[in-house]
């Protein structure tokens, strides 16, 4: 009996021996089975969409924003003070200007101030205009109004639609028609053209003038 017992216990011990080696090499190998199962796991992942979408790709493209926002300085109250050809001073005052390019200004509330030798004084207004600081010339827009007074105190005031202004060479002109009143009457033509420089100026289309007797 108790060889029996000795028997059975030795074979037992070999029995559980030989399971824990086999044990062991079962966990043994679960440490390298186990990053390869989630390997494969993620690169299948990845590649089925690839392998099922019938060759369709998915691609990311960065594109280029093209809309870039443009910025133009603004300036409150600006005055320009130069001289013409002969001497002459002249401003350019406005409420606002914005600077479209590096000599082109648009501006609003415009007004054109010139001193002549003379002592006459002339005026530009408008509600809108631009002004070129390189060329020194002015387009007068939108309802332009030129006064005009001379030193014994007459003063003349024309009206008209649109006026350019060459500061340099004192021209001003404009091809809408003008209405121009003053202390002696009224006169109105289509358009009209101002050289300062020869003291002349010119009326074109039908003119009409209205004298008041004093």
């Amino acid at each position: 009996m108790a060889n029996f017992i000795k028997v059975w216990t030795h074979k037992e011990v070999e029995n559980l021996t030989r399971s824990f080696r086999r044990y062991s090499g079962y966990v043994f190998a679960l440490k390298f089975i186990l990053p390869v199962i989630a390997l494969a796991m993620v690169v299948a992942l990845f590649l089925y969409p690839a392998m099922t979408s019938k060759g369709k790709k998915i691609v990311l493209v960065a594109q280029e924003n093209k809309t870039v926002q443009k910025i133009n300085p603004v300036m409150t109250k600006p005055k320009f003070i130069g001289m013409d050809s002969k001497g002459q001073p002249y401003q350019i005052s406005a409420k606002q200007a914005v600077q479209e390019k590096v000599n082109l200004l648009t501006m609003e509330e415009v007004a054109a101030d010139i001193t002549l030798a003379n002592g006459n004084w002339i005026s530009a207004v408008a509600v809108k205009g631009d002004y070129d600081s390189i060329q020194h010339q002015v387009n007068l827009i939108d309802d332009v109004n030129v006064y005009m007074v001379e030193p014994s105190g007459d003063t003349y005031q024309a009206h008209t639609k649109n006026a350019f202004i060459d500061m340099d060479t004192g021209i001003m002109k404009s091809d809408d028609p003008v209405y121009i009143k003053s202390d002696s009457g009224s006169l109105s033509a289509e358009s009209f053209e101002v050289d300062r420089e020869n003291q002349k100026i010119t009326f074109k289309g039908p003119v009409r003038l209205v004298i008041v007797k004093k």
